[in-house]
């Protein structure tokens, strides 16, 4: 697989994508996974479709920060992803979970 992906680092963490339309989070000084996300995960996991046969490439990530960050609300840290498909998924900074 091919990986052609500059990572970003924000909330002391470095995101980026794979080619399978994965985006995963390091610890950036050890570079331990913390969490990883697949949108595709319930469909056997690969960002492709049977009709397609091919990877696809992930080249960055996006991150946004609500303003004033509440204790314990969700997804106010959210990066976010999109696909060849024309989906835009937003990630939780923090845990990983879909917004």
């Amino acid at each position: 697989a091919w990986l052609e992906v500059t990572p970003i680092h924000a909330n002391d963490m470095l995101y980026y994508c794979t080619p399978m339309n994965r985006v995963v989070a390091l610890e950036p000084a050890t570079g331990e996974e913390i969490w990883r996300y697949d949108p595709h995960a319930d469909e056997g996991g690969l960002g492709v479709t049977d009709a397609e046969r091919r990877v696809v490439r992930c080249r960055s990530v996006a991150y946004w920060e609500a303003a004033e960050p509440q204790p314990g609300a969700l997804c106010e840290k959210r990066v976010f992803k999109g696909d060849i498909h024309g989906n835009l998924y937003a990630i939780d900074g923090d845990t990983g979970a879909a917004c």
